[in-house]
């Protein structure tokens, strides 16, 4: 039997409770692209939880944040039975064929997710992965596959595609620097949890989107 290291086992219950809590949030079957969309918010988003994200760094690419380590992961969950993929296929865009597919997770792998959450440094991580999801849930499903692009940090204008995007910094996290400034907002300073903010934040993804593709249209 192969024993994961920390960084492995970390990443493969990421994996799983991003699964889990999409299912949750009704967002089953979950598409390989959503997954990676929902990855990147987690990482990006985790300062604003006080959680140590898996990776500060992403490439951009034209079609959205991709992490490979995570979509390994992601496979060996379907390999051991505690996720499903279906509806393989390789769609032809403007850049080229890509692939993508579904992913679900099983019965028994609600169960391990179930497991995970009762240990204490799980329990934190899943509530954070929970929190995320449930704020990129909550907008309008024709916009969901686009608000990465136009994330404060992963579309910053002078990022150029193929540029590896480094947030490690804080001064670099745009998302969380313009999720932090809804506080000003509130009626009582320090009054905005981490939820509220990651929520007003989506919400605030999701008018650019849709302004975005009203001037397109």
């Amino acid at each position: 039997m192969v024993r994961l290291s920390n960084d492995d086992l970390r990443r493969r219950a990421w994996a799983l409770f991003i699964l889990d809590n999409s299912m949750r949030m009704g967002l089953i079957p979950l598409s390989k692209i959503r997954f990676h969309r929902i990855t990147y918010f987690c990482n990006c988003l985790s300062g604003l939880f006080q959680v140590l994200p898996l990776d500060t760094t992403v490439v951009k690419y034209v079609r959205g944040p991709y992490y490979p380590e995570m979509q390994w992961h992601l496979d060996r969950l379907v390999g051991a039975g505690l996720a499903t993929i279906k509806d393989l296929r390789y769609p032809m865009d403007p850049h080229g064929t890509w692939m993508d597919a579904n992913y679900q997770i099983t019965k028994s792998g609600a169960l391990a997710a179930e497991a995970l959450r009762k240990v204490d440094d799980f329990y934190s991580i899943n509530k954070f992965i929970s929190d995320i999801i449930y704020s990129y849930s909550a907008q309008e499903e024709k916009f969901l596959d686009s608000l990465a692009i136009f994330d404060s940090t992963y579309g910053n204008a002078q990022k150029e595609e193929g540029i590896v995007i480094d947030f490690s910094e804080a001064i670099e996290n745009l998302s969380v620097r313009e999720a932090d400034s809804f506080e000003k907002f509130a009626q009582n300073p320090n009054t905005l949890s981490p939820q509220d903010r990651t929520f007003l934040y989506m919400g605030y993804l999701q008018q650019i989107t849709s302004d975005a593709v009203r001037k397109v249209g």
